[in-house]
């Protein structure tokens, strides 16, 4: 009976052994992943083919064609963004984003404002299309303190080339 009971003790250790162990795996991995996402992350560039401002400057339509390395082609992106935010590597189309338009190509898309919150974005019809919105809003934080709406609305429309 001694036998049978050291036994089973061994089993439970091994058994919290490798809980811990995989735990302590599992940690690693998630880490791991975590810091190649990040590194990868900024491999990803963005460059500015075009900028266009609201018709009061509040808001600015900023397109950008977006390289994210090697193993994928180009893709334009349109952002549209408080006057005084600026484009970054991270920055990514909130309003827009189409297939091709790297350097060869620099008007693939174009924005052009129509009022204060209504914006034309003129595009090529081939490429394939990834990301459309027909709004785009942002929260006013005045608003609250002031009598009006609390949200400000860039109303897309869309014209192919």
């Amino acid at each position: 009976m001694q036998n049978q009971e050291r036994k089973s003790h061994w089993v439970r250790e091994l058994k919290v052994y490798l809980l811990v162990i995989g735990g302590v795996c599992l940690c690693g991995m998630i880490g791991l992943v975590s810091l190649v996402g990040n590194i990868f992350a900024d491999f990803c560039g963005n460059k500015q083919v075009g900028l266009s401002y609201s018709t009061d400057e509040k808001y600015k339509a900023i397109v950008f064609s977006r390289d994210c390395g090697a193993t994928t082609g180009y893709s334009t992106h349109v952002a549209v963004v408080p006057a005084k935010e600026q484009l970054n590597d991270q920055t990514v189309g909130n309003a827009f984003v189409i297939d091709g338009g790297g350097p060869p190509e620099p008007e693939h898309v174009i924005a052009a404002w129509t009022g204060p919150r209504s914006l034309e974005i003129s595009h090529y019809g081939g490429p394939r299309v990834f990301h459309k919105k027909e709004e785009v809003s942002f929260l006013e934080p005045m608003a609250i303190a002031k009598q009006g709406t609390f949200v400000d609305t860039i109303t897309i429309s869309y014209k192919i080339k």
